[in-house]
């Protein structure tokens, strides 16, 4: 009887607990897809992945890079997330887009690096940009039934190249660095062709073609006057007449241009516009002083102080009247002079001039020592006995 019992209990263990434990054990599905993607021998059909698993990086043009306008090449790398190179699951990536500031402007496959189906994929385009400024450049990345999965940006600077000068200008008055007066300043140009085109019969002959005719003068970048070139043989003047009178530091460009008003070339050369001086300049001998006795050398040394509330266009020396020239050299206000003084008493003047034509002068009385003539030492008579000793 006992065997019995325990024969039913298995049997309803059998009927009931087995179904149950059955009824919970998930279904395990593998599916396999062949991309159709070349595979070397050894391999099998990649595991195809969800959107968004896939890291766009575009290579070319770099971000902040500065582009001429016209053709842009373009090129994308799309690689797996995490996933190592090598291994069975499948690089998704089919069809790049690009778009510029937002708008589609081409489409490029993405092709493997590798033979496998993880290898990274590249795809290269060309866009065309010509308008100058800055532009975003995407590429969004999209498998064969078109779902995203990723995108990079860069941004790029077109500027547009500026022409190029096909004819030397040179500007020959004033000279750079010149020191002018305020008021009228004459203007001379010349154009030199660097570039001569090949010769047909509508042209002129090359000693007598140049393309400059239009000058353009500008003061500190403001257009003052506007010439015309004048041709002498292959050569091309302009002349102009400009007004500066705000004293200080200035800049004159002239740019010339061909009859369409096409730029060729330009130069700027800086002036300085001297302020007028209302007073006569101020003058001071420094050395020798009044009265000082000098003694007699080959050259003796002048120092001057000279300063002007315009500027100071000369210093002159004199000794008794006659003159001696200007100054050898000179540092700020201070003027120097090298001469030969002969002995005695001397007057010595300096004059000053400054750019307005007004002179003032200083003299001092000097008095140079005549030459100290030092008798040589006399040889000893020779050594003679001493005989007369008591």
């Amino acid at each position: 009887m006992k065997t019995v019992k325990i024969g039913l209990v298995f049997l309803l263990a059998l009927l009931f607990v087995v179904p149950a434990c059955a009824s919970v054990t998930p279904a395990i599905t593998a599916t396999a897809v062949w991309t159709g993607i070349p595979l070397p021998p050894h391999t099998t059909p990649g595991i195809p992945l969800p959107p968004h698993t896939v890291k766009v990086k575009i290579v070319q043009p770099h971000n902040g890079q500065h582009l001429k306008p016209g053709k842009v090449p373009v090129a994308a790398m799309a690689a797996l997330k995490h996933i190592p190179v090598g291994s069975a699951v499948e690089n998704p990536t089919a069809i790049a887009e690009v778009y510029i500031d937002g708008k589609l402007v081409a489409k490029a496959p993405f092709k493997p690096i590798f033979r496998m189906p993880s290898s990274p994929t590249v795809a290269k385009t060309e866009v065309d940009i010509k308008s100058p400024g800055v532009h975003t450049i995407t590429v969004k990345a999209f498998d064969r039934n078109h779902r995203f999965l990723g995108q990079d940006s860069v941004r790029v600077v077109v500027k547009t190249a500026p022409p190029r000068p096909i004819v030397d200008v040179k500007i020959l008055h004033p000279h750079d660095g010149q020191h002018l007066k305020p008021g009228k300043v004459p203007v001379a140009t010349m154009a030199v062709p660097k570039i001569m085109p090949i010769r047909d019969k509508s042209m002129p002959p090359y000693w007598n073609w140049n393309p400059a005719k239009i000058a353009e003068v500008y003061l500190d970048g403001k257009l003052v006057a506007k010439t015309t070139f004048k041709q002498v043989w292959f050569r091309a003047i302009a002349r102009a007449l400009i007004t500066i009178d705000k004293p200080g530091r200035h800049t004159i460009t002239v740019k010339a241009f061909d009859r369409n008003h096409r730029f060729l070339g330009q130069d700027s050369v800086r002036v300085v516009v001297e302020r007028i001086a209302d007073k006569p300049p101020v003058v001071k001998i420094l050395h020798p002083r009044d009265g000082q006795c000098l003694p007699d050398a080959r050259t003796q040394f002048i120092k001057v102080f000279a300063k002007d509330d315009g500027r100071v266009t000369k210093v002159e020396f004199f000794v008794d009247g006659k003159s001696i020239g200007p100054a050898n050299w000179h540092y700020g206000n201070c003027y120097e002079k090298l001469t030969h003084i002969s002995p005695g008493r001397h007057t010595i003047t300096a004059v000053a001039y400054d750019n307005a034509g007004h002179g003032a002068e200083d003299s001092v009385t000097v008095c140079v020592m005549p030459p100290v003539y030092v008798m040589p030492p006399q040889p000893l008579p020779p050594h003679q006995p001493i005989t007369n000793i008591y």
